[in-house]
C-alpha cells in the first residue's frame, strides 16, 4: 500500500491503528505538521471494514476486489496488491 492511499483512508475515516513497533509505522504530515503515526491496515482489517458489502477478492494480472454498492450493483476495483485493491474498494464504498 502506498503512503498516499493510506493517507486517503485516514482522511475518509478509516480507523488506522497506532503502532506498537516504530519500524512498521508511517507518519502522516500535512502542512509541515505531523497528524500522527499509524500502521498500514492489514488485509483482514480492510475486508472486515467493508463489512457485508465485500463480495470477493481475486488475482489475475492484478488484484481485484469486488463489493456491492447496492444489491444490483457489484463493482470491482483493482490494485497492485490485495491490500491496495480492498483499500480502494473501501474508499469507493464509503464516499
Amino acid at each position: 500500500m502506498t503512503y498516499e492511499l493510506a493517507k486517503q483512508l485516514k482522511h475518509a475515516g478509516f480507523p488506522l491503528r497506532k503502532p506498537r513497533n516504530q519500524h512498521i509505522a508511517f507518519e502522516i504530515i500535512e502542512d509541515s505538521e505531523s497528524v500522527g503515526i499509524f500502521v498500514y491496515p492489514t488485509l483482514s482489517e480492510l475486508i472486515e471494514a467493508c463489512g457485508d458489502r465485500f463480495y470477493s477478492l481475486r488475482h489475475t494480472v492484478k488484484w481485484f476486489a469486488a463489493g456491492a454498492f447496492n444489491p444490483q450493483d457489484i463493482r470491482e476495483l483493482w490494485g497492485e496488491s490485495a491490500e491496495e485493491a480492498v483499500a480502494k474498494l473501501w474508499l469507493a464504498l464509503n464516499r
